[in-house]
């Protein structure tokens, strides 16, 4: 089978993540910052697990594409069927996805990727989920989406692990170990400046 090789400058991208600005999360705001030069077009959406709210990157409008209402009327069937539903959000996020063409998904965080994955199944929309440890290690977490996690491990693209502990990990509850990427989170020196012991002068 030959697998269409992707190219990310004729690509429309959405990243789907939790928080509108989280100052202890500069990796996704790094990643932002580069989609959004090297994809043809970068959507951000956001707000919580299931995100509410959508941008362009650089933009402080925001829109939610999800309403109250929304909210509302899967809360109700929530109470009907005893268990979450998110019916009605999952319309809203399948429109948003067609009105922006987009090609590709890039979701921050286990449960951010609960949320999106079956709704890019249904539009055969590619995707990947960056894992941050929390959301497997955190007993409630994975208790809670251990079984979509289970799901999406088959049909994601690929599966970002921030260590080799972490790996080991998503492999234990059923990721195959050759769609991992490990990409260790780091800091960019070049963002400091200061002494260098090389060039300073015994005292």
């Amino acid at each position: 089978m030959v697998t269409k090789k992707l190219n990310i400058r004729t690509m429309n991208i959405l990243i789907a993540h939790i928080h509108s600005s989280k100052y202890s999360e500069t990796f996704i705001h790094d990643l932002i910052v580069e989609l959004n030069k090297k994809a043809n077009r970068l959507i951000e959406i956001f707000g919580g697990n299931f995100p509410t709210y959508y941008r362009n990157p650089g933009s402080n409008t925001e829109s939610n594409f999800i309403t109250k209402k929304t909210i509302f009327y899967d809360k109700l069937l929530s109470l009907v069927y005893s268990k979450e539903v998110n019916y009605f959000k999952k319309h809203k996020l399948r429109k948003l996805l067609k009105k922006f063409k987009i090609d590709f998904v890039v979701a921050e965080y286990g449960p951010v990727g609960v949320s999106i994955y079956q709704v890019c199944e249904e539009l055969n929309i590619p995707f990947i989920v960056h894992f941050h440890a929390y959301d497997i290690y955190k007993k409630s977490n994975r208790n809670k989406f251990i079984s979509h996690y289970q799901n999406f491990f088959k049909t994601a693209k690929g599966i970002i692990s921030v260590s080799e502990d972490l790996t080991d990990t998503l492999v234990k509850y059923g990721c195959q170990r050759e769609k991992i990427l490990l990409n260790p989170c780091g800091v960019d020196i070049n963002y400091f400046s200061g002494l260098r012991p090389e060039t300073t002068k015994d005292q």
